[in-house]
C-alpha cells in the first residue's frame, strides 16, 4: 500500500502542475490576444510624415489647353465645336545583330492611335454626353518572327503581327446624370 501512495503522488503533482500550468497559458494567451485585438495600429499617426508633400496646383490642367503649330486654328475651332482629338504614334523595334538562332533579322511595327471625343452637349443638346472613339492604324508591319530567331525567354513576346491595316479600338458612349454623381 505504501508502494502504491508513493508512486501515485509524484504522477499525481505531475498532473496538477501540467494542467495548472496549461490553464494559465490558456489564460495568458486569450487576454493577449483579446487586448491586441483592440489596439489601434500606430501607422496612422506618422502619415503626416512619411507621406510626401504635394501640391494638387503642380499638375492641374490648363481650363483651355494652349494650342500651336500649323493646325492651332482648326483644332481650336472644332474644340469650341464640341470636338477634341489626340494622337499617339507607338514603335516596336527588335534587332538581332549577333545572337540567337539567326543573326542580323529585325522587326518594326509602328502604331498609329488617333482617338476623337464628342461633346454630345455642344454638338446635340445632350447634357452630360460624351461619345468616344479610337482608331489603330498599323502603319509600318515588318515583323519576321524575330522571337524564335533569337530564342530563348523572348519567344511569345515579340511585337504582334497585325495583318490589318487599321482596327476600331474603342467606341463607347457615357452619360452623366444627377450632376455628374452617376456616370
Amino acid at each position: 500500500m505504501l508502494e502504491r501512495m508513493t508512486q501515485t503522488r509524484p504522477s499525481r503533482r505531475r498532473g496538477v502542475r501540467i494542467g495548472t500550468a496549461s490553464a494559465l497559458l490558456a489564460a495568458g494567451l486569450a487576454a493577449a490576444t483579446g487586448a491586441s485585438a483592440q489596439q489601434p495600429s500606430p501607422v496612422g499617426q506618422f502619415n503626416d510624415q512619411t507621406q510626401p508633400r504635394t501640391d494638387p496646383n503642380i499638375a492641374a490642367k490648363p481650363a483651355d489647353p494652349v494650342r500651336t503649330g500649323p493646325l492651332a486654328p482648326w483644332a481650336t475651332d472644332m474644340a469650341a465645336r464640341g470636338l477634341t482629338f489626340d494622337i499617339n504614334i507607338y514603335n516596336f523595334y527588335q534587332a538581332n545583330p549577333s545572337a540567337g538562332l539567326r543573326t542580323g533579322e529585325q522587326s518594326n511595327s509602328t502604331y498609329f492611335v488617333l482617338s476623337m471625343t464628342a461633346d454630345m452637349q455642344r454638338l446635340a443638346g445632350i447634357a452630360g454626353g460624351t461619345i468616344k472613339f479610337t482608331q489603330t492604324f498599323f502603319g509600318n508591319v515588318r515583323n519576321l518572327n524575330m522571337a524564335a530567331d533569337i530564342g530563348d525567354t523572348t519567344v511569345g513576346y515579340q511585337p504582334p503581327f497585325n495583318p490589318n491595316s487599321n482596327r476600331l479600338s474603342l467606341l463607347t458612349y457615357q452619360q452623366k446624370l444627377l450632376d455628374d454623381r452617376l456616370v
